[in-house]
C-alpha cells in the first residue's frame, strides 16, 4: 500500500527504477552476472505480468522457472512449492523490492564456512530519535540527551537456505512469514548465522525511497 497508485496495476518487482529496467530485472541481471544458472521467481499479485515480462526477454530463455502461489502465502510461504531434492542447495533467496549488489559468492561461502541451516543478510542502519530521552531514578531527572542516534542491524531480506528450513515450511498450511521462520529455526536449534553486508543495499517499499534509487542508479 505504500507505494499506490503506483502498484495498483503494476506488481512491486516490476516498478522502473533504472534506464526503463524493473527492480526484478536489476535483481536477475546482477544474479546471473555473479553465475546464477538457475532463478525460480515466487508470484501471487499480477503474477500474469511478471510472467509476460520473463517470457519477452530472450536472454532470461531456461534460466528462470516461474512458481505461483494459488493463494497468497507470506513472505515466504510460497517456498515450500519448491522441492529441496530438485535443487542445488544451499539456495540464495531475496524478497521482490530490493535493490542490493551483494556479493553473493562471498554470501554463500559465509554461510557454508559456518555449517549455518540458514544466514540472514543484515544491514547495518542509524536511526535518530525526535525527542529528548530522559533518564531518571527516582522521579528525578538525571540525564538529557537530545536527538540520541542508534544504530542497529536489521534483515535486509536476503536468505542462504539449507535444507532444514524446509522442514519447518512443510508442517504449516497457512501463510509463513520470514519472522516466523527465523524465530522457529532459532527454536529448533538450528544454525542460523547472521551476514553483515557491507554493500550497497535499499528497501523499494516507499516513494521516497524509490525516488532516491531512480537519481542514484
Amino acid at each position: 500500500l505504500r507505494l499506490r497508485p503506483l502498484t495498483k496495476n503494476t506488481p512491486k518487482p516490476l516498478i522502473k527504477i533504472k534506464n526503463k529496467k524493473s527492480i526484478l530485472e536489476y535483481n536477475i541481471d546482477h544474479f546471473l552476472s555473479q553465475g546464477i544458472e538457475k532463478i525460480y521467481i515466487l508470484t501471487h499479485y499480477l503474477s500474469h505480468k511478471i510472467d509476460n515480462k520473463i517470457r519477452k526477454n530472450k536472454s532470461f530463455d531456461k534460466k528462470i522457472k516461474i512458481i505461483k502461489e494459488k493463494k497468497q502465502m507470506g513472505t515466504v510461504g510460497g517456498i515450500s512449492l519448491l522441492n529441496p531434492k530438485k535443487m542445488n542447495l544451499p539456495a540464495i533467496v531475496i524478497n521482490g523490492d530490493i535493490v542490493c549488489d551483494i556479493n553473493l559468492k562471498s554470501f554463500y561461502n559465509f554461510h557454508k564456512l559456518n555449517k549455518n541451516d540458514l544466514t540472514v543478510a543484515l544491514k547495518l542502519v542509524s536511526s535518530e530519535s525526535s525527542f529528548g530521552e530522559v533518564s531518571i531514578k527516582n522521579l528525578r531527572v538525571k540525564n538529557i540527551e537530545e536527538k540520541k542516534i542508534r544504530t542497529n542491524f536489521i534483515n535486509a531480506g536476503i536468505y542462504c537456505f539449507g535444507s532444514k528450513p524446509f522442514n519447518i515450511l512443510k508442517t504449516k498450511e497457512k501463510k509463513i512469514d520470514m519472522d516466523f521462520l527465523i524465530k522457529e529455526a532459532v527454536k529448533r536449534s538450528y544454525r542460523v548465522g547472521g551476514y553483515p553486508m557491507l554493500e550497497f543495499w535499499m528497501d523499494i517499499g516507499n516513494r521516497q525511497n524509490l525516488d532516491i534509487i531512480r537519481n542514484i542508479l
